[in-house]
């Protein structure tokens, strides 16, 4: 049952690092920057529009931070000391992978795009 319920964790910590990680790299694809200004070419979005968007990313991604910060104080309850320095190398190990893929991509696109 323990063992299942830190695979369930994993399952929903892992990937929600990643994307906390390139909200806070604006020059990352798909950060918050790229997003508004994506959304501005193709819905021709007004700078009134953009604004409030720009203010809606920004609520929702501290907003997500909070969530974040509550859900590591609940797995961190449920796990002793050696599972959670254990949860830490895993998590880390999760989000270099996740960067070297997504590097890979990103140098993969301007030669797309030259195409």
């Amino acid at each position: 049952m323990r063992k299942q319920f830190l695979m369930i964790a994993l399952a929903i910590a892992l990937p929600l690092t990643a994307v906390a990680a390139t909200e806070d790299n604006s020059a990352a694809m798909g950060g918050r920057c790229d997003r508004i200004d994506y959304l501005t070419k193709e819905l021709s979005l007004s700078a009134e529009q953009k604004t409030k968007l720009e203010t809606v990313f920004k609520e929702n991604k501290e907003k997500f931070k909070a969530l974040h910060a509550e859900k590591r104080q609940q797995i961190e309850a449920v796990l002793n000391k050696e599972q959670i320095e254990k949860f830490d190398k895993l998590k880390k190990q999760h989000h270099e992978e996740w960067e070297k893929k997504h590097e890979d991509a990103t140098d993969k696109k301007p030669a797309e795009q030259a195409k």
